[in-house]
């Protein structure tokens, strides 16, 4: 029986895959059909206005984002039409790299500007470039500059929607929800990463995730593993493994909030967040590996496979040698990107962040009220930790794009410290039907 229900579930994964794939190939040939002509006006206008700038790394321009070198590669991969409209809708191609010449940016405006001597195009199978599609469609109707004032109010708009669910739910959920959602307004870098097509598009789908598993009804732990890993799926389509670790631990932060409010069993609430945070790992795992997978099958999969192993093979770092704590010492150095302001203000509220769970630590060891939600937050902590480790020269090489996901232990501090405020003025649980409530 036990046997036979496994085959179940993984013929359902199967299935909820192979439909993953044809959905996000035909997103992604979506990209043909906006014409290229008028995609190369609005780009080259984009420069015009200001909205579009020759560096690859401007610095801290609000409106335009610090990371103009994916935008631009992500440009790039918008207009490129390949002879065989399936070749452009499996992988993106894009303009080769010269270290020693001029800056993406520089080369995608003498692209559009018919200027410039012609640069070989060079196929980038690694990713599924999901951000493209919607780059192609909000520039194509708002304009560059238009497309970044969408993604930046949708960017904020998509945290406050998880936060108004929370509250159409409980009251209670909804504050314990209040501090994530306040430490992502301030701290989650979207003054610079906000406006980016090649950064926003994941950020918002990663928070309409949260906000839609507060929605559903079922929380079935099976259930909700094959829903998450849905949703871990349509996240991977969109990610570049810069905004990864976000996804999977909002969402199980969210789903045991939402637990733990409505039944109060920490236990059976940790049972449940356990498998969404499975599900949406394991459907991000799948999304990523599958993308070569496909691109081989078209392109060959000597070259592909190659590409994908070697490359996630540096990003590991392990070819290289190095402290072993110095990937979570760069997003320190970056943490000021996460914030409105430079310098300094990243002290004030990583303190603040870090008060959280003072207090939550003294409430608990004085009054032995709710300490699973400092589980909680160690847990999301040691997780991004992971992460950093894991993917040690990613991380050093992209610290202030991903010293963002910061704020979500920060923030889960002061969420402990409000379930045990509500655990104080609470009345005590009654029995379930398989035994008595977890205090821890």
């Amino acid at each position: 029986m036990l046997v036979e229900r496994g085959l179940k579930t993984f013929a359902r994964y199967l299935s909820l895959l192979a439909l993953a794939v044809l959905v996000f190939t035909a997103c992604n040939a979506v990209v043909v059909l906006v014409p290229r002509e008028l995609l190369v006006r609005r780009v080259l206008a984009g420069y015009e206005e200001g909205a579009l700038g020759t560096e690859d790394y401007p610095g801290r321009r609000v409106w335009i984002g610090i990371d103009q070198f994916s935008d631009c590669v992500m440009l790039q991969t918008m207009i490129d039409r390949q002879p065989a409209w399936l070749a452009t809708a499996i992988s993106a191609r894009y303009l080769r790299f010269d270290p020693g010449g001029p800056g993406t940016c520089l080369r995608l405006r003498d692209e559009v500007a018919g200027q410039g001597a012609p640069v070989e195009h060079v196929h980038y199978h690694r990713y599924w470039f999901g951000n493209r599609t919607v780059t192609a469609l909000l520039v194509a109707t708002l304009g560059v500059g238009g497309g970044r004032i969408a993604l930046t109010i949708a960017g904020y708009a998509s945290v406050l929607l998880l936060l108004a669910v929370a509250f159409r739910r409980s009251r209670r959920l909804g504050l314990w929800t209040l501090p994530i959602a306040l430490f992502a307004l301030v701290f989650g870098g979207l003054p610079h990463l906000g406006p980016l097509y090649s950064h926003a598009p994941q950020w918002i789908v990663c928070w309409l995730a949260a906000a839609l598993l507060l929605v559903v009804k079922d929380m079935d732990p099976h259930r909700l593993r094959l829903r998450a890993a849905l949703l871990g799926a349509v996240f991977a389509y969109f990610d570049v493994l810069l905004s990864t670790p976000l996804c999977p631990l909002l969402v199980t932060a969210v789903v045991y909030l939402r637990c733990f409010d409505a039944s109060g069993d920490a236990r059976a609430s940790a049972k449940t967040a356990g498998a969404a945070l499975v599900g949406a790992g394991a459907g991000i795992v799948a999304t990523v590996l599958l993308k070569p997978l496909l691109s081989g099958a078209y392109f060959g999969f000597g070259g592909v496979l190659g590409d994908f192993f070697s490359q996630l093979f540096v990003r590991v770092g392990a070819s290289e040698r190095r402290w072993f704590f110095a990937p979570i010492a760069a997003v320190w150095r970056t943490l000021d990107y996460a914030t409105f302001a430079d310098g300094a203000f990243k002290w004030p509220i990583v303190g603040f962040g870090l008060a959280g769970y003072g207090i939550a630590i003294v409430l608990w060891w004085r009054r032995r009220t709710q300490g699973h939600a400092l589980l909680l937050g160690l847990a999301c902590t040691v997780l991004l930790a992971a992460w950093y480790l894991g993917m040690a020269n990613h991380t050093e090489n992209h610290p202030d794009l991903m010293s963002r996901h910061v704020f979500l232990p920060l923030a889960l501090g002061w969420t402990a410290v409000l379930v045990q405020v509500a655990a104080m003025h609470r009345k005590p649980l009654r029995a379930r039907a398989d035994g008595p409530a977890a205090p821890f």
